[in-house]
């Protein structure tokens, strides 16, 4: 006769199996034999880390920290923190001049960008903009800087060498982040409260075009050639492919859930696109607009910059204040298939328990369209993971029940 515990051994594993499938739709682990492909850092930085980006000479890395008014400053040699830097009210943005002498960094709680000199590592000076500044990008001959008002749907044009806003241009709804054309002819700036990409003639700064986009689009970046742009659309779990000579959405790739930044190599071979919401970062192969695979990162990564090698990202990780540095391999793509692999170490307690909270935590991720920061969405896509699961738990169930039936049944005859 069968054991009744049998069927409670069998329920059991059959849950077992449920938390599993469930585990790894969340953190999308694979084989651990795929984590030589990439190693992953984490530095401890500062409150709300939310912008990371190199120094030309790679030598540099600056941090914006959202929670405690502070820039990081990390040696990239050894992905250390030398230095801290107090700006403004909540800094958000932050890019480099060209020459590499100073940064530029936008202080998202007020009305100004606060100046880094890179030598000393003291502001050294504070320039008026509009409201709820974010994103900033210079152009490639240094003479001019657009930083994004996210409150007063404006970018502010600001003249380097004399330090002063000199224009504002109207664009879409709460505009977010802003990048220029390897030319210096054109600048992408994406409004995430209307879903598009305003087009402005570096020239003449006029918006010469509008490109609708995905849901809440949050960052644009060219390609080192110039020729297309990649925009992560938030809420879609997506990343809209413009091409730039048309300025004609081509190609949506699927990524991880929640992208925020985006990223080429040096090459231009593969793109990188840091997900808030699953604490990943997605590997796009370029050459065929697919995603080929995951890395994990820590909670809620806001951005990744690339350093000029190609040899080092960082992501900022907003939800636990760190940085995480990943050594970057030219990773093995197959451009005929669309299937992900995951690149990581192996899950630990700790990363599991960081992992299943990332969907409810209420840390802020960027201004919505009311210039207010907007809770996280809920991991998208899990439904379809959990739902199969709960179904092949239910199935092993029924099956050891009608088992043990049918045993005490010819049993009992």
């Amino acid at each position: 006769m069968v054991r009744p515990a049998i069927a409670l051994d069998l329920a059991l594993a059959a849950m077992a199996f449920a938390s599993l499938v469930m585990f790894q739709a969340n953190v999308a682990y694979a084989s651990a034999a795929n984590s030589t492909a990439y190693t992953v850092k984490s530095i401890n930085i500062g409150l709300g880390a939310y912008w990371v980006a190199f120094s030309p000479s790679g030598k540099l890395a600056y941090v914006p920290n959202h929670g405690s008014d502070t820039v990081s400053i990390i040696d990239a040699a050894n992905s250390t923190v030398i230095h801290t830097v107090d700006v403004g009210l909540a800094p958000a943005g932050v890019a480099f001049a060209p020459s590499g002498a100073f940064a530029y960094v936008p202080n998202e709680g007020g009305f100004s960008v606060s100046v880094i000199n890179a030598t000393t590592s003291k502001v050294i000076g504070n320039i008026t903009v509009q409201s709820n500044p974010s994103g900033v990008a210079f152009t490639p001959s240094g003479s001019l800087a657009y930083v994004t008002n996210n409150a007063n749907h404006s970018v502010s044009v600001i003249n380097v060498s004399i330090g002063k806003t000199i224009e504002n241009i109207g664009v879409g709804l709460s505009p977010f982040w802003v990048a220029i054309n390897p030319s210096g002819t054109i600048a992408y700036v994406v409004n995430a409260g209307d879903n598009t990409v305003s087009v402005i003639n570096v020239t003449t700064n006029k918006v010469t075009g509008t490109i609708k986009v995905g849901s809440d689009p949050n960052a644009v970046a060219f390609a080192p050639s110039g020729a297309f742009a990649y925009v992560t659309d938030s809420y879609d779990n997506a990343v809209s492919v413009i091409n730039v000579s048309t300025g004609k959405v081509i190609a949506t790739i699927q990524v991880g859930t929640g992208p925020d930044g985006v990223a080429f190599s040096p090459s231009g071979e593969f793109a990188y696109v840091s997900n808030w919401n699953d604490n990943t970062v997605s590997v796009i192969n370029v050459s065929d607009n697919k995603a080929v695979s995951l890395i994990h990162v820590g909670l809620n990564p806001s951005w990744i910059a690339i350093n000029p090698s190609g040899t080092l990202a960082y992501t900022s990780n907003y939800g636990d204040g760190t940085v995480s540095a990943i050594t970057m391999p030219q990773p093995t793509s197959t451009s005929s298939t669309t299937s992900i692999t995951t690149i990581t170490t192996a899950p630990t307690t700790t990363a599991m328990q960081t992992v299943m909270t990332s969907a409810s935590t209420t840390v802020p991720r960027q201004s919505n369209a009311s210039g207010q920061p907007p809770t996280p969405q809920a991991v998208g896509g899990q439904v379809s993971y959990i739902v199969p699961a709960a179904i092949i738990a239910v199935i092993i169930i029924a099956a050891a029940y009608f088992a043990l039936t049918k045993k005490k049944s010819g049993t009992n005859a």
